[in-house]
């Protein structure tokens, strides 16, 4: 039997916290419990070996989790980053979002000659572009969920901002 020691190493921490609790749940269980599942003798015999087992899952499961609650630590850094730049937004990107909040719409169709606001509001991370094929003149662009949420919570506070009036901004240039 040829073991990939290598990929067994690389389990997600839910895996090794599973042959944690099992190794913790062989070594402790009852004597009643255990004879009753038809452990008890195997239990005697390598309870050595199934200590070594529980406390490398231990270890290996602190180790996977480290990457893991990196990840949702730096994508909690970003949404804050995102949420962070709403109070840049000039005049037309601030009419833009205000337009979706105040119809309640997490989506809206932009023009993208005439209304070149779209680019700078998708670099900040506050509209994703819908993939796929579109006219010019009217894409659909969405809010991600999470800055919508923080605008619905914050939502007098964000319209407050401007006095503009309920509809999308035009480039005065054209």
């Amino acid at each position: 039997m040829n073991i990939d020691w290598l990929k067994a190493i690389q389990l997600k921490p839910r895996d090794f916290f599973g042959l944690l609790v099992f190794g913790f749940l062989l070594l402790w269980l009852p004597d009643e419990q255990a004879k009753f599942f038809g452990i008890k003798i195997f239990r005697e015999e390598f309870r050595g070996l199934i200590g070594v087992g529980t406390l490398g899952a231990l270890c290996f499961w602190f180790v996977a989790l480290i990457p893991s609650l990196n990840e949702k630590w730096e994508a909690k850094k970003e949404k804050s980053s995102i949420l962070g730049r709403l109070d840049s937004l000039n005049r037309e990107e601030h009419q833009i979002i205000s337009y979706c909040l105040r119809r309640g719409q997490i989506s809206v169709n932009l023009d993208l000659i005439y209304m070149p606001w779209h680019s700078s509001l998708s670099q900040k991370g506050l509209l994703v572009q819908a993939s796929g094929y579109g006219d010019q003149t009217n894409w659909s662009f969405s809010i991600p969920d999470f800055v919508w949420k923080y605008l619905e919570k914050n939502r007098e506070e964000f319209l407050g901002r401007f006095d503009h009036p309920d509809e999308l901004p035009r480039n005065r240039d054209f």
